[in-house]
This record gives C-alpha cells, structure tokens and sequence, in this order.
C-alpha cells in the first residue's frame, strides 16, 4: 500500500473519528440528545473530509464488492426518493423523527468502508491507543452498573449502564466487537496489556444487560474453539476463560445474582407472547408485514414508523398500546435493510458482505489478523440480528470490514512473493 500526503491524511482522520466518536457526549440539558448531539456532527465533518482526500488520491473502484456497494447506495437512494418523506430518507433526521442513518449516512459509512480498505495502517501504537482509550468507555459502564456515574446520572438523565453510546443496547454491539478483536489479540500476543482491556470489555459486556449481545460473544467462543486446539493457543484461551469465569462471579455476587438472573430471561427474549420480554418477536412480525407492503422499494431510510402509522399496521398499533412505545427500527439489521431499502438492496448489501468473506476463505483458519478480522465482523453481525444500526457504533463496523477486505490483497501478495522465492532459478 504506497503512502502518499492523502494516504496520511486518511489515515490520520480515520484514526481521529474512530477514536472520538465513541467517547464524545454533551451532558447539558436542554440538547435533543447529550450523546447523538455531538456524534452527527463529528461523523459528517469527519467522513466529508476523508471524501475529499479519497477524491484527490483517484480511488478505483475495480474491486467487486466495491462495485455491489456501490449498486446497493444507487438502490438506497431510489428507495429514499420514493419514501414517505424523502428529506426524512436521506437526511436520517427531522425535528421529530429518525436516528441519523438515512441515505447520507449510509455514503458516510461507504466512504470510511473504502478509506480504511485502502489507507487506514494498523500498528500496535495506534491500535493499542485506540483500545485503551475504548477501554475508558468499557470501564465508565462498570462504574453504571454499580451506581456511580459522575456526567449522566447526577444530572437526572435515565439511568442505565450505557457508558457514552446512550442506550445499553447499542454499547453492547459496540464493546462485544471490541472483546472480540481483543480476545484474538491477546490469544496472539500473551500481553498484561492486551488481557486486562479483555477484562475490562468484557466486564463492560456484563454491565450492558444486552442478551443479544452476549448469545453472540458466547457462539464466538464456542465456534472459536475449533481453531485454538493447538498446544500454543491453550494457555491463553484458559486464561481468559478463568479470568472472564472470575469477573462473571465477582459482578454477579456483587449485584445480588442480578447478571445471573438477566440471563435466565433469554428465554423470554425470543417468546411469541404478546407480553413477553423485549417484544422482538412482535416487531419482527410487523415488520415482516411492512416488506410483504414494499418489497421492492422498502418504506425507505428512517420510514419505517412513517410506514406504520399511514398503514395503521396492527402489530404497530398492539404494541405501543401494551408498552407505550413506538417502533421506529426493526432490531434486526437485515430484516431492517429489507424493510426500508427493499429486497434486491437486501440482496446487495448481503452478497458485498459475503464476496468478501469469501475472498478471505483461505486465510480464516489459520489463526492470524485475517482469523480475528473475521470473528470480531462476525460477533458484529450476530449481535446484529437482534440490534440495531447506530452511528456511535456502525463505523467501527464499516472500518473492520474494510481492513478485512484489504486482507485477502496482503495475504494473496505474501503468498505470491513466497513462491517466487521458492522457485529455483
């Protein structure tokens, strides 16, 4: 990868926005939101300078899942102009409605999935930074879980251990990504260092309450296992089980078995009753009604509450009748994508994510950056069929996926230059 004056520049905000983002809130009363307030804001400066160096430095777009991502931003944006409200669509925000994840949004997520495929440079400095820094926000979450919280709580804001993301939900795809790609680190490099972030992330993880996110973390150690059979992965992985084994307990005790009895609620979290858990079920099934009504176009980006109350869907109408809450998401990514963008957009943005998993099909298993890329995406996208896309948290996404798909163009170049070393001259 040449490194020209915007290379660094890229790389440089790339860094910057990954970094901030995460952690910067307004806690003043009076804003719409002390947590999203700042973090728009931050995420379109920052994702519009990275367009302009991106510009500058003539980047192709040869590659095909580059080209699949391009074809599902065109399919977005014909679903935008055709929503119900199309400023709504592509802005992702109105004075009373959307989360900020409307048509230019999702071009931000594509320029940082681009920049970091093609400039962002991993080294441990900066990677070890980044992770401590993230380790703050981790930790911030376990001082919520026991009541203390110096910026939210003592201005009478709603209580919950959510760290700076603002919903427990949302922290918990945030911090088990970061687990993950943790867990791999240290099972790599054996570090003090790297174990105590695991620590901290995964006690951060425990906090969030967000079951999605711990089945998640769960099938990753159990899909994991298959790989770290070898003698010099024992060590390390017993290590993190007997430590996170020893948080669990330690947390537990310590809130009156109240982790232990979150988690015998999982149950719950998947019934079909109406007055069961956290409804997913029920939402789930509205929405499903809503694709049935647009499968092609989708209600379009932050539509999909719009949709509901011009169609008085009676899912929509059961469910803020019994909670006192609307739907606006349908916490489940994919299903959401297909409800708002349409099927064949679906069918795109799932065929971008699989090409490159399917680049990377050789390298995965051999335990090495490519295998943690993989595990850290794959924990994202589990975690996700449960949860929900949010700009504190979808950049990381975008720039893991990204880097990933920058593997297979590193690991086929060492590859190459191995065998031309090897052929006798």
């Amino acid at each position: 990868m040449e490194t020209t004056r915007n290379s660094f520049y890229i790389n440089r905000l790339l860094w910057l926005l990954l970094t901030l983002l995460p952690i910067a809130i307004l806690p003043f009363k009076g804003l719409p939101s002390i947590f999203t307030t700042i973090k728009a804001p931050l995420l379109t400066i920052f994702s519009i300078a990275i367009l302009v160096f991106l510009i500058r430095e003539r980047t192709k777009f040869r590659a095909l899942e580059i080209r699949l991502l391009l074809l599902y931003l065109g399919l977005v944006l014909i679903a935008s102009l055709a929503a119900h409200k199309p400023l709504l669509a592509l802005s992702g925000a109105s004075e009373t409605a959307g989360r900020y994840e409307g048509f230019i949004t999702l071009l931000f997520y594509s320029v940082i999935f681009l920049a970091a495929r093609n400039h962002l440079v991993i080294n441990r400095k900066n990677l070890f930074f980044y992770l401590s820094v993230q380790g703050i926000v981790a930790f911030y979450s376990i001082l919520q879980f026991y009541g203390v919280d110096p910026l939210v709580h003592y201005l009478n804001f709603r209580q919950g251990c959510y760290s700076t993301i603002g919903n427990q939900n949302f922290f918990g795809s945030f911090i088990v990504t970061l687990l993950t790609l943790s867990c791999g680190l240290y099972i790599m490099d054996r570090r003090p260092h790297t174990l105590l972030l695991c620590v901290v992330f995964f006690g951060g993880l425990l906090a969030c309450n967000t079951r999605g996110c711990w089945l998640a973390f769960l099938t990753i150690i159990f899909f994991s296992l298959f790989l770290l059979t070898k003698k010099k992965f024992i060590i390390p992985l017993l290590t993190l089980i007997v430590a996170f084994t020893l948080v669990t307990i330690t947390m537990n005790y310590t809130r009156k078995n109240h982790i232990s009895g979150r988690a015998k609620s999982i149950e719950s979290q998947i019934s079909t009753k109406k007055e069961a858990g956290s409804g997913r079920v029920q939402i789930w099934q509205m929405t499903i009604k809503a694709i049935e009504e647009n499968p092609i176009l989708g209600t379009g980006p932050e539509n999909l509450k719009e949709h509901f109350i011009r169609t008085n869907n009676e899912g929509f109408l059961a469910y803020k009748k019994r909670t006192g809450k609307t739907v606006d998401k349908a916490h489940s990514e994919i299903l959401h994508i297909t409800a708002v963008s349409g099927i064949p957009a679906s069918i795109l943005l799932v065929s971008f994510i699989f090409v490159i998993f399917w680049k990377n099909r050789r390298y995965i298993f051999k335990f090495n950056s490519s295998t943690i890329l993989f595990f850290a995406i794959l924990t994202y996208l589990l975690q996700a069929q449960f949860n929900i896309s949010i700009i504190s948290v979808a950049p990381l996404y975008w720039v893991l996926l990204g880097v990933f798909a920058r593997e297979n163009l590193i690991n086929k170049h060492e590859f190459y230059s191995n065998n031309v070393k090897s052929v006798p001259s």
